[in-house]
């Protein structure tokens, strides 16, 4: 993978999601196999959700694609960004 200014160079960043992607699939799927059953919460598993905000660069792609604060103007102010996880609580996978 090439990298350039902290970039990845056309045409790689899809093919290094997609490797990230198979392996977290793999890794998961590895995991989940290891589990015990009497680990179950009467036999079922449990996930864990958790969300937050990060604030994005102010440039207008971001002011364009991002939401704004609800309290600030239109267009003052750096853009949020909304992140969520998902966690299974036995392998503490994400």
């Amino acid at each position: 993978m090439l990298v350039r200014d902290g970039r990845l160079l056309s045409g790689q960043k899809k093919t290094a999601e997609k490797f990230c992607s198979a392996v977290a699939r793999l890794v998961g799927r590895k995991l989940d196999s290891k589990v015990d059953s009497r680990w179950l919460w009467k036999g079922r598993r449990v996930y864990m959700f958790d969300g937050s905000t990060v604030s994005m660069p102010d440039t207008a792609a971001n002011q364009a694609a991002y939401l704004q604060p609800y309290n600030q103007k239109a267009g003052v102010g750096f853009p949020l960004a909304r992140i969520a996880a998902v966690s299974e609580t036995l392998s503490q996978t994400l």
